[in-house]
């Protein structure tokens, strides 16, 4: 990174002369129109907008800079239960009305929801009282962990959730 003495002597006289935020703000630029910083920024642009192998763009999502685990133990907090990974996908990926943010996520979780839908129509036929069974959240864990698609090792689309305990029940 370039530093203010890397600066031509009228610059360096300019900055030592400006309040600090006026210095951080020249810091920022000259970092910035530094040519790694050029090239760091534009490869990381190009990869945002590379195809996946399957054809789709990277998925979406809604949290901005909120990793999903933290979405996860604030709706834990807020709920006293902690979300299944398919309910903390649609939180993440689905705005406020339940429209999906892009295709690829909506498929993901409709397929998922038609898997957990058949396991527990399944299981409520076998039932010998015939009510109606809800899986746990541990089970609906386990079929997002079978449908969701893996990339270099991690489950796509839960975000920072792969490095922390998934489940309690």
């Amino acid at each position: 990174m370039p530093s203010c003495l890397a600066m031509d002597s009228v610059h360096l006289l300019l900055v030592h002369r400006l309040p600090m935020q006026f210095q951080t703000l020249r810091l920022l630029i000259a970092y910035w129109e530094h040519p790694s910083s050029i090239k760091k920024a534009n490869s990381c642009s190009a990869s945002r907008r590379t195809k996946e192998k399957n054809g789709h763009f990277p998925m979406l999502h809604r949290t901005v800079q909120k990793p999903h685990a933290g979405v996860r133990l604030e709706t834990f907090e807020n709920t006293g239960v902690l979300p299944s990974l398919s309910d903390l996908f649609k939180m993440t990926h689905a705005t406020s009305d339940g429209v999906f943010v892009d295709p690829a996520s909506e498929k993901l979780f409709r397929t998922v929801a038609g898997r957990i839908e058949e396991r527990e129509t399944l299981l409520t036929q076998e039932s010998p009282d015939g009510l109606p069974v809800t899986l746990s959240t541990k089970e609906v864990d386990r079929i997002f962990e079978e449908v969701a698609p893996k990339k270099k090792g991690r489950i796509v689309g839960i975000g920072s959730v792969n490095e922390v305990a998934r489940t309690t029940s």
